[in-house]
């Protein structure tokens, strides 16, 4: 059993290593500035987590209490924001009105001054997402940006809302990628973190690399556990290495996740996987495709 079992885990790892191997030659062909070329900005990172619990994911998962956003939180409070980096999420869990906070090292400073605070917000309406980024972006002038998504993902929306109003009879609703892509108009962004399932399909990539300025999408092809992306190793290695370039951090978190989901407990979420994709080589791999199209397309 325990040799079946390491065949699987071997397996999976080697997907998910594999997912990052495909990517990165596309990655390698992007260019990457020296350190002798780059503005010594305080801080280098601003690192934004839109945190949406207002769904299955803050109250249980199989019948059973899971602390998974609390899991998340204590991790991003590992490091915090620094002189390196500056961290902001803005939460919403599944009872109780949304709060936009900045992370410091063990405690979450509450914004009081952002638009919605205290309030009830849809996190399935792009305006939601603006105000989010347009916030972080006014209180810090870091040189790169990572907005991770925390929620349920498919190919079709980036994040999912069981309680968008308080006005009773008003459904859930989602953040479409047409509409996250509409909300991030204006705002240039190095990476875009997917912690949640099913978004680094060749579509979704392809939509962002067109219709966004967006340079990487760091996502799961498949599934993600709910052990999710490990934040506190990232901002370590941001804090440790203030030249680390967007191209990097997004293999880094691949290789992050990877060696995560080899150690107990998580190693029984088997059907895991995380990949890097340079955003800025999307035409010619869609250039590809369509040219396989036309040979397996009969006379």
């Amino acid at each position: 059993m325990r040799t079946e079992f390491r065949k699987h885990i071997l397996v999976y790892s080697a997907i998910i290593v594999f997912a990052a191997f495909v990517a990165q030659p596309v990655i390698a062909g992007s260019e990457i500035v020296s350190n002798s070329d780059k503005d010594q900005l305080t801080p280098t990172w601003r690192v934004l987590v839109y945190l949406d619990g207002d769904n299955n994911l803050d109250t249980t998962l199989g019948g059973e209490e899971v602390g998974v956003v609390e899991t998340d939180l204590l991790e991003l409070m590992e490091v915090g924001s620094t002189e390196n980096v500056d961290v902001f999420t803005l939460v919403d869990r599944f009872d109780g009105p949304a709060v936009l906070y900045k992370v410091n090292t063990g405690e979450l400073e509450e914004m009081t001054d952002y638009v919605f605070h205290n309030q009830e917000v849809n996190m399935g309406d792009p305006l939601t997402l603006t105000s989010f980024v347009s916030y972080a972006f006014e209180k810090s002038s870091a040189q790169y940006t990572i907005i991770v998504f925390w929620d349920h993902g498919t190919p079709y929306y980036i994040a999912w809302d069981d309680h968008p109003s308080d006005e009773e009879g008003v459904g859930p609703d989602s953040l479409t990628h047409k509409e996250a892509i509409k909300a991030l108009d204006g705002y240039h962004v190095d990476i875009i973190g997917a912690d949640e399932c099913l978004v680094s399909q060749v579509e979704v990539a392809y939509e962002y690399s067109a219709f966004a300025e967006v340079d990487y999408l760091v996502a799961s092809e498949c599934y993600t556990g709910w052990r999710g992306i490990a934040y506190d190793r990232i901002l370590e290695e941001i804090e440790l290495d203030r030249d680390i370039t967007p191209r990097e951090l997004s293999i880094s978190i691949t290789e992050h996740f990877t060696d995560m989901m080899v150690d107990t407990p998580y190693k029984s979420e088997m059907v895991n996987s995380k990949a890097a994709i340079d955003l800025g080589c999307m035409d010619a791999l869609a250039g590809s495709i369509v040219n396989l199209t036309e040979l397996l397309i009969p006379d």
